[in-house]
């Protein structure tokens, strides 16, 4: 009897090690499975997220199938924020030069958003990757000022005051050197002609270069910076050159310019790629456009005859998504060349 009893008692011993045994095996499995569903849901560098979510549309990367690591997330500047793609190597700059400035451009945080002039709206078009850390001083700098705005922010940092002049769509000359001798432009709004007159508030300090910057970006635009420009041979692209097109030029109700952030070339092959950065219009903070083709992340690929082609993600007017492209052949690419 007491033999029986045993028996009972280890039966069911084993019994309930068993049932324990079966329970954390699936407890186990349920938990890898959670956590194997979450991390395929994460948005990698090489992974999409949904460019719908919410009210946003932040061109995200999509699957490339590459383990090119396109961003440090971590970097504060151009040349640290994006990395290079194998084989190639990145544009030796000097320090001084405005090449050296714009690799060397501090960015805002990783995943910042681009926002409007008035700072409460985010322009949904524009990534988050390489935003500039640069202040807004008002609602005139649009994509062609935006490129005025660096230019002439890297020629004051350095006290190049001669070199600081930017032409009005007019062709009036509209120099840096007149108006901080305390002149200011009147301009007339029926023919947009410019003319000085004394301001003696205007000289060199920051404020008074701002009020000038204000004045320009009023009346320069992408037909006056395109005409002020030099051409670039394909061969000769180098980092601060624009791509510029008029309106007409761009079969679109308003003109458009991009500029090249930062350049590296793969020796091997001759290959050259480009950041291509850019303002827009309303005003809003400058931006690195990101490639779409995502081979080599946010690079963009200079054919041999210098053209570019801009694929972005964007909505038709029902709101469904679509991607839209723009080729800016190299007779539209431009320097300022003083």
């Amino acid at each position: 009897m007491r033999k029986n009893k045993l028996r009972n008692y280890l039966a069911v011993m084993i019994m309930l090690i068993i049932l324990l045994v079966v329970s954390l095996c699936v407890i186990a499995f349920v938990h890898n499975k959670n956590v194997n569903n979450k991390d395929n849901n994460k948005t990698t560098l090489n992974e999409t997220a949904n460019p719908d979510s919410g009210n946003q549309n932040l061109n995200t990367p999509e699957p490339t199938g590459s383990s090119f690591l396109a961003i440090n997330t971590s970097g504060t500047t151009i040349k640290d924020r994006f990395n290079l793609p194998e084989g190639f190597v990145r544009v030796n700059t000097t320090p001084n030069t405005f090449s050296y400035y714009m690799q060397n451009f501090p960015l805002k945080e990783y995943g910042a958003t681009a926002s409007y002039y008035d700072a409460n709206t985010v322009n949904t078009n524009a990534g988050i990757y390489g935003i500039f850390d640069f202040e807004k001083i008002n609602k005139w700098q649009d994509c062609a000022d935006s490129v005025i705005r660096l230019w002439a922010t890297y020629y004051y940092n350095n006290g190049q005051f001669d070199k600081i002049s930017f032409n009005f769509s007019s062709n009036f000359k509209c120099d840096f050197n007149t108006w901080s001798s305390g002149k200011k432009v009147l301009v007339d709004n029926s023919h947009k002609k410019g003319a000085w007159v004394d301001d003696s508030n205007n000289d060199t300090s920051l404020e008074s270069f701002k009020r000038y910057l204000n004045t320009v970006f009023q009346f320069a635009n992408t037909e006056s910076i395109q005409k002020q420009g030099t051409a670039v041979l394909g061969d000769n692209i180098s980092i601060g050159d624009f791509y510029v097109l008029t309106a007409a030029q761009l079969g679109e109700s308003l003109g458009h310019t991009l500029f090249i952030a930062d350049m590296a070339i793969n020796p091997a092959t001759g290959e050259k790629i480009a950041l291509i950065a850019e303002g827009t219009t309303p005003a809003s903070d400058i931006y690195v456009v990101y490639a779409d083709s995502y081979n080599y992340g946010a690079w963009f690929t200079l054919d041999s005859t210098g053209t570019l082609v801009i694929t972005k993600k964007s909505t038709d007017s029902a709101g469904v998504a679509i991607k839209k492209s723009w080729t800016y052949d190299i007779q539209y690419l431009r320097r300022f060349a003083y």
